[in-house]
């Protein structure tokens, strides 16, 4: 090539700026087939002038979009944790200070809040994080969830408020505080997802640190006064939750125009919403239920080891429970780009979740039966010989997990509806089957073989659907 091309000399316009090199047509035909790092497969035209790169570095699309996924990943996790961390330092107080029957008493109650949050998430956040942020069209979305979620929650309350009727003691009052607060702490989550949606969990996060501090004063002042019991402490946390779900109303509650964001809302998001949480109930749902039936059959404090075990394992399953929250909108995302972008996001995930799962469960089965007493109460000997086998379940329940956040990204709630009806009989015969022959042992195997049939089951149906369904834009 001559050497005055070569050089790349720019012309002086009138205008004093520096304009394109013109090349002859022989070597512009030449040039134009060079595919720059940065250009795509349009920006290769005949007629389109060549740019020289000059010292700086341009980076591809995919670089910044890999960091912006994994930034949202990380704080979604880390929203998760600073919600758990108040779940699991109530557990703790509670264990540490009182017995195996009242640590029962609180999984029950607690199993409650746990089912009723869960059919709010599926028919309200689920379907918020699997829908494009439109900006004329999200508010409204967001408006209606958050009221259907208080219509939900509220309904569910009175039902309770009822039920504790029949109660006495210790779980009555248990079941009354919950009946109270469950529509505000039930808009609290809501509104953490509104911020994951928009994929600023930053949001979240303040939330829940709010809810956090509430709770940590509550518990000071409570200690010094020596009123420890489990209705006090659970009593606190409610409190603390309830308080700053009402702060959340200030946003998010709009009283204008109530019927027609219920009615926009029921129009777009009923059929879905009502899948997923059809799936819950049938999924997660019958599994944590199976909790009250363990109390029958064996006994409450069975259902307090096996609760103490889950708390051991407590650290894990937040970090498993934010990365299935995050997986759900990222992997919207990758689906939009098409099916192996979402398979081989969803496979990594469920890999790396359950590494992590088999390590923790491995350094709680061995930490000295010492430490683990003074942690957890004298309930922990009795709750050590169920950590191993929870914690299998952990491990192969994380593959479902994973499984199931790729079909909710791909809004395949028909199909995770009918993977969740083919695991009720599952469930049902290895969990009361195990706790019938082998009591609360029993229970905990039982669970661990129901996980790896969902496991084995779930990710096969999200194979399949990826390659039957194609993304839909909207």
């Amino acid at each position: 090539m001559p050497a005055r091309l070569a050089l790349g000399c720019a012309r002086q316009t009138g205008s004093g700026r520096a304009s394109t090199p013109e090349l002859p047509s022989r070597y512009r035909r030449s040039l134009t087939l060079m595919r720059w790092p940065w250009s795509s497969a349009s920006d290769n035209q005949d007629d389109r002038p060549i740019i020289f790169p000059t010292n700086s570095v341009q980076r591809g699309p995919g670089v910044h979009n890999n960091q912006r996924v994994h930034r949202f990943l990380t704080l979604t996790i880390i929203d998760q944790a600073v919600s758990s961390v108040s779940n699991f330092l109530l557990a703790v107080i509670i264990a540490h200070y009182n017995n195996a029957t009242n640590l029962g008493y609180y999984a029950l109650v607690f199993t409650t809040y746990a089912l009723v949050i869960g059919v709010s998430r599926s028919l309200t956040s689920d379907c918020l994080l699997t829908r494009s942020s439109i900006p004329n069209q999200s508010a409204r979305r967001e408006q209606g969830g958050y009221l259907f979620a208080l219509i939900i929650s509220s309904a569910v309350s009175l039902v309770i408020l009822g039920a504790s009727v029949g109660m006495s003691g210790s779980l009555q009052i248990l079941f009354l505080t919950l009946a109270c607060t469950l529509p505000f702490m039930a808009v609290q989550d809501y509104s953490r997802y509104i911020g994951i949606s928009r994929h600023k969990p930053n949001y979240a996060i303040k939330l829940d640190i709010a809810w956090l501090v509430l709770f940590i004063l509550s518990v000071v002042i409570l200690h010094a006064l020596g009123l420890v019991a489990v209705t006090w402490l659970f009593g606190a946390w409610a409190a603390a939750g309830a308080i700053i779900g009402a702060a959340t109303a200030r946003p998010h509650l709009v009283l204008s125009g109530t019927l027609g964001r219920l009615r926009y809302w029921m129009a777009n998001e009923r059929s879905v919403g009502l899948r997923f949480s059809i799936q819950f109930m049938l999924n997660s749902g019958v599994s944590q239920a199976c909790i009250y039936f363990l109390a029958v059959i064996v006994s409450v404090q069975a259902v307090g080891w096996i609760k103490l075990a889950q708390l051991a394992l407590g650290p894990i399953a937040v970090i498993v429970t934010g990365a299935q929250s995050a997986l759900i909108a990222s992997g919207h995302q990758r689906w939009q780009s098409g099916p192996r972008a979402l398979i081989r996001f969803i496979s990594l995930a469920g890999i790396g979740m359950a590494g992590s799962a088999l390590l923790w469960t491995i350094l709680v089965y061995l930490m000295p039966l010492k430490v683990g007493s003074s942690l957890l109460g004298s309930a922990w000997p009795e709750a050590r010989h169920l950590v191993l086998w929870i914690g299998i379940g952990l491990v192969l329940g994380n593959f479902a997990a994973a499984a199931a956040a790729g079909l909710r990204a791909m809004r395949a709630a028909r199909e995770g509806l009918l993977l969740a009806l083919a695991m009720v009989p599952v469930t049902i015969l290895t969990c009361l089957g195990g706790a019938a022959i082998y009591g609360a042992k029993g229970f905990a195997i039982g669970t661990t073989i129901s996980y790896f049939v969902l496991a084995i089951l779930g990710s096969y149906v999200f194979f399949r659907s990826t390659h039957v369904k194609s993304p839909d834009p909207t």
